[in-house]
């Protein structure tokens, strides 16, 4: 009992009165579900909260791709750099670090 209660939550005297109820089956497959769908939303919060960034390194990764040594494009590369280090620029006294690791 000790180790449901600490992975669902339950406390033990929850747990035996589910066992009583024989219901303990149902309410386990319950909890899984519920901290499941919790963790996917989450997760999807996580996701909208980065992807303008995950955008932003997409695109410049095709500029890098992409680039054929002309200076327009050298300028949207370096353009695209200026605006990824803006966009890191905050208020607070955090200090953020942009690093590139090219192969």
């Amino acid at each position: 009992a000790g180790d449901l209660e600490e992975k669902l939550g339950f406390p033990k005297e929850k747990i035996d009165q589910l066992v009583q109820a024989k219901t303990i089956y149902d309410d386990i497959v319950k909890g899984r579900n519920d901290s499941h769908k919790k963790l996917v939303e989450e997760l999807k919060a996580k996701r909208a909260s980065v992807f303008p960034q995950h955008k932003e390194t997409v695109e410049f990764k095709t500029l890098l791709a992409n680039y054929d040594k002309s200076e327009q494009q050298k300028q949207q590369i370096i353009n695209k750099i200026l605006k990824m280090n803006n966009s890191s620029i905050v208020s607070n006294a955090q200090n953020y670090h942009l690093l590139f690791c090219l192969d």
